[in-house]
């Protein structure tokens, strides 16, 4: 039997006091360091993979619906609100202070304060693969498909296709990593602004 080390007991300590903490917290062999704030509201659902991390300070509230899968990597600062429903497939990796929201604010009546209009909610999905830089804001009914790459600082507003590399404010397709791409402008949902296909490596993103 091989001998255990404090580098291998202590993340598994962390993950058990942290669900004796949240018994609504489903999964196993992941770790959630110490400094995060989680709220799980009754009937709400979060599900996190095997391998998977988040580091400290990351702020999770789960009215709904949270699955995050296996070996996903979250930087610290993470800030993530899943009122209705919000997925994020295997491996995804997210920067540090990056903000996923799955609601927003109503505010269609001029007559009525913001305050007092409650809220929106549209599903979120980030699939396998994928990588959002740090500072970015992804927002309510945004799916970022498999392999992309969203940019530092990057707010997403529509959908990313698969492969695809998306920056700026509001985010807009600037290129596709080798092997993806492009769609058709049509078939995509997304307005494709480079000229000629760049690759990845020509992009300064950052973790």
């Amino acid at each position: 039997m091989p001998k255990l080390t404090a580098q291998m007991v202590r993340p598994a300590c962390r993950t058990v006091l942290l669900r004796a903490r949240h018994r609504r917290i489903r999964g196993s062999g992941f770790l959630i360091h110490r400094g995060a704030e989680i709220v799980v509201e009754p009937g709400a659902t979060f599900w996190v993979g095997a391998s998977t991390q988040i580091l400290r300070d990351a702020t999770i509230t789960v009215q709904g619906t949270l699955r995050i899968g296996s070996k996903v990597f979250a930087n610290r600062g993470l800030y993530l609100s899943a009122r209705h429903s919000v997925e994020i497939g295997d491996r995804v990796q997210i920067g540090e202070y990056v903000s996923i929201h799955d609601e927003n604010h109503a505010f269609d009546n001029p007559d009525l304060p913001i305050l007092h209009q409650g809220f929106v909610t549209e599903p979120v999905v980030i699939e396998e693969d994928a990588w959002v830089g740090s500072h970015s804001v992804v927002l309510p009914g945004v799916r970022i498909g498999e392999g992309a790459v969203v940019g530092a600082g990057a707010v997403v507003t529509r959908d990313i296709p698969r492969g695809a590399v998306a920056v700026g404010v509001p985010a807009r397709v600037v290129s596709y990593r080798p092997g993806f791409g492009p769609l058709p402008p049509e078939e995509a949902g997304v307005e494709v602004e480079a000229a000629h296909v760049a690759t990845a490596n020509t992009m300064r993103l950052s973790l």
